[in-house]
C-alpha cells in the first residue's frame, strides 16, 4: 500500500536539503525529524523554530531547493504563526507540507496539509507528530537507497556499534 509519507518521499528524493519547523512542543517534533532523516538518509535537515525560521531561512537564496516541514497542531499557541509561514512558504514556491491537526486553518488553503487525525493536547502533540516524520525518513531511505547509519561502514565506519559515543567521559565537577 502507498502512504501519503512514502508518495512524498518519492516526490522528494532529489532534494539535498530539508527543513522542519515547528515552535514549543513542536520545535522538539522537528528536531526529531531532522535527527531521522540525516540518520536514515543522510540528507542535510535542519529544525528551526518558526520564528526564527522568518528571520533567517526565510532569506535562503533558492528557496525551491529546500523541502519543508512545517508542523502545526491545530489550537497550538503559535498556530496563527504558522498559517503566516504556510503563505510564505507558497509564496517562496518552497517545497512544503504542513503536518497539522483536524480543522486546521492551514488545511483551508496556502501549503499541501497531512492531516493526523486525533487531536492531541499540544504538549503531547510530539508523541503523534513524530511518527510520520519517521516514516517518511524510513521511505527517503528507500527512495534514494540510502543504508541506515551510512551503514556503519566507509567513512562511517566509527559509529560501528555505537563506537562513536561509547568512549567518551562526563566529568562532572
Amino acid at each position: 500500500r502507498i502512504t501519503p509519507m512514502r508518495d512524498l518521499a518519492a516526490e522528494w528524493a532529489g532534494y539535498a536539503n530539508a527543513e522542519f519547523l515547528g515552535s514549543g512542543p513542536s520545535y522538539a517534533t522537528s528536531a526529531f525529524g531532522a535527527a531521522k532523516m540525516l540518520e536514515a538518509a543522510g540528507t542535510h535537515a535542519l529544525a528551526q523554530d518558526m520564528e526564527e525560521w522568518a528571520h533567517l531561512q526565510y532569506f535562503v537564496a533558492k528557496p525551491e531547493s529546500t523541502a519543508t516541514f512545517l508542523i502545526a497542531p491545530a489550537g497550538a499557541k503559535a498556530e496563527s504563526r504558522a498559517v503566516e509561514i504556510s503563505k510564505f512558504l507558497r509564496t517562496l514556491e518552497r517545497p512544503s507540507i504542513a503536518l497539522v491537526g483536524p480543522g486546521s486553518p492551514i488545511a483551508d488553503y496556502h501549503i499541501p496539509t497531512l492531516t493526523i487525525p486525533e487531536m492531541v493536547d499540544e504538549p503531547f502533540s510530539p508523541i503523534l507528530y513524530s511518527i510520520p516524520l519517521a516514516l517518511f525518513a524510513g521511505y527517503l531511505a528507500d527512495a534514494t537507497g540510502a543504508e541506515y547509519g551510512r551503514a556503519h561502514s566507509g567513512r562511517w565506519i566509527d559509529s560501528d556499534m555505537g563506537n562513536s559515543i561509547r568512549e567518551s567521559r562526563i566529568v562532572i565537577p
